[in-house]
């Protein structure tokens, strides 16, 4: 695909993606690694947009950034011959490296680097049938749900404590909190190991099962014509509104408006969260697809073209507002400010990619990661006639 082939409706879901992926990163960031529960949202104003975060964004991009991770590896792969399958594998090391950095040095709750091992286990489905991915992807699906019920289960008899991590949430946060950058660095090498089981008892199979949609709908035309399919759309926000939302909603008064001592509530409104996050999500990709052409949508597509970039820099922003060596402000400011401050980062963002973008075909760590995919130095200037892979 021709640089100036893209799919805008992809560039703007990524976008919007990176918006409400740093909303939810954003009390481990810089609130508290417990998350958003009521103990952290005790104003009215607080809790509104806490529950807000929860309902709308918790659980839900992840999943949208893994359809479009699996969109983008059918069009890495659609060749599917020895030397895409190496220049893809040369990808997947890239990612699981920056991810690994990412993780250390700025966010715990890094996502890449699953991402990279998952999209190493997708080149066995590339050359499946559209009918194995779709049975795949509801299998991931369904497992998944098991998953969350034997966790509840688990809960439900044994109570929710603290016993058995490395370092409880209220250590961590002070590590972060004062520690200097050597040493938040060394507190999330400390808990790293048990944040990627986290990872992969929670994340990876529904991750997985978007990520073969996302190589299911790329052999049609679901997102390069999609004026073509608004019915298909209408239906997806109906699911949404309809299945999606309540659920969500319901999540969030469990996480954050019910003040349950024992935690059960917590972890049935996480879990609920989850059942929820598919049909939500879908009703986004929905909304875009029939306001793709707007102004408004189109406003998503510079943060989306660079995501990576920006998914990085998101963490180290806040990172160096939050941390102690930085300006330290961890646990110090409302969640409503808190909010708005990571709001405000992603415009920021958005704005300096659009004016990157008007010289540069990449973002500064696409053009990196390129580079290690293709093993030689792509030309990044606009005007140089270079092709995509």
């Amino acid at each position: 695909m021709a640089a100036t082939d893209r799919i805008s409706l992809l560039d703007q879901l990524r976008g919007f993606a990176l918006l409400g992926i740093v909303l939810v990163n954003l009390p481990f960031l810089g609130i508290t690694n417990a998350g958003l529960t009521a103990e952290v949202a005790t104003t009215p104003l607080d809790a509104t947009v806490a529950f807000l975060i929860v309902t709308l964004a918790q659980g839900k991009f992840y999943l949208l950034f893994a359809f479009l991770f699996g969109y983008s590896a059918a069009l890495l792969l659609r060749n599917d011959g020895q030397s895409s399958r190496a220049a893809y594998a040369r990808r997947m090391l890239g990612l699981f490296v920056l991810g690994a950095f990412h993780a250390v040095f700025f966010f715990i709750g890094d996502i890449l680097i699953s991402y990279a091992v998952l999209g190493m286990l997708l080149l066995v489905f590339v050359r499946r049938s559209t009918r194995t991915l779709l049975v795949t992807a509801a299998v991931s699906l369904v497992l998944a749900a098991g998953v969350l019920v034997l966790i509840v289960l688990d809960a439900l008899e044994t109570g929710i404590t603290d016993a058995g991590i490395v370092l409880s949430p209220a250590d961590f946060d002070r590590v972060l909190a004062e520690g200097s950058f050597i040493e938040a660095a060394a507190g999330r090498l400390e808990v790293l190991p048990e944040a990627l089981i986290f990872q992969v008892a929670i994340n990876w199979l529904p991750a997985f099962a978007m990520f073969a949609l996302g190589l299911a709908a790329a052999r049609t035309a679901l997102f390069s014509e999609p004026q073509r399919f608004t019915r298909v759309w209408r239906r997806m926000i109906v699911v949404a509104l309809v299945v999606g939302l309540p659920l969500a909603a319901l999540s969030g008064w469990l996480q954050v408006i019910s003040s349950d001592p024992t935690g059960i509530d917590q972890v049935l409104g996480v879990a609920l969260g989850f059942f929820a996050a598919p049909a939500l999500t879908i009703g986004y990709v929905g909304a875009f697809a029939l306001l793709t052409s707007t102004r408004w949508a189109r406003g998503f597509a510079p943060a989306g073209k660079a995501s990576l970039s920006i998914y990085l820099a998101e963490s180290v922003i806040l990172s160096a507002v939050f941390c102690g060596w930085g300006l330290g402000l961890f646990g110090q400011v409302s969640v409503v400010v808190a909010a708005a401050m990571a709001i405000a980062t992603w415009v920021v963002l958005d704005g300096a990619a659009a004016l990157w973008l008007r010289h540069h075909r990449y973002g500064p760590m696409e053009y990196l990661l390129r580079w290690v995919t293709t093993l030689r130095r792509p030309v990044s200037a606009l005007s140089s006639s270079v092709t995509e892979s």
